[in-house]
């Protein structure tokens, strides 16, 4: 089971992070965040934690904009050649995604990884990473209404800017087939930087 907390306290969530990576029923924990200028980003910080015996009250402090209980797929898997904990190189483009009005959520979880996911390997050729966070049950009242989270990676800011699509074909194909199952007209981007605590 993941737990993914969504909030506006980047430090906060960085050492609420660092502290939880030190913890023995932690078998995963991963924060990204806002680096830099206060952003004006729905969110500014993203904590992902797995492990069996870890409680929501753990993270509550941190998700005051969403507390999830989510499952993930790795789509695509970079090598982690750096020392963890430290702030992994490049950019991670993080977006907090609704699903069509047309589709339930088991119809846009399951467009999102059989269809969405091997077209974004495809034609996002300057992508390294990429994890797709299919949120399950909001565990907080207030919680933001997003039924996904991806997280989008790549190894430099030029590589987001200029090598995001293969082309203007694949641009079109990605835009045409985001339209059929998510709600893009509420799609929230937040530009951020992935430290991986550990796992």
């Amino acid at each position: 089971m993941t737990l993914l907390a969504l909030g506006r306290d980047p430090t906060a969530t960085l050492d609420l992070g660092r502290s939880l990576a030190t913890r023995a029923e932690v078998d995963r924990c991963t924060v990204h965040v806002v680096e830099g200028a206060p952003d004006r980003s729905p969110f500014t910080s993203l904590l992902r934690v797995d492990g069996a015996a870890v409680e929501p009250d753990t993270i509550r402090g941190v998700a005051d904009v969403g507390l999830y209980r989510a499952h993930e797929r790795h789509v695509k898997e970079r090598p982690v050649e750096w020392a963890v904990g430290s702030a992994s190189p490049g950019i991670a483009a993080v977006y907090g995604t609704r699903r069509h009005p047309s589709l339930d959520r088991a119809g846009y979880d399951q467009h999102w990884r059989d269809v969405h996911g091997p077209l974004a390997v495809r034609h996002h050729v300057g992508m390294w990473d990429y994890w797709q966070c299919v949120l399950d049950d909001d565990l907080l009242p207030g919680s933001v209404d997003y039924d996904g989270v991806a997280i989008v990676q790549f190894p430099s800011m030029a590589d987001l800017e200029e090598r995001f699509f293969d082309g203007p074909e694949g641009r079109a194909v990605i835009q045409a087939d985001a339209e059929s199952f998510t709600d893009l007209g509420t799609l929230d981007r937040v530009l951020m930087v992935e430290h991986i605590l550990k796992g």
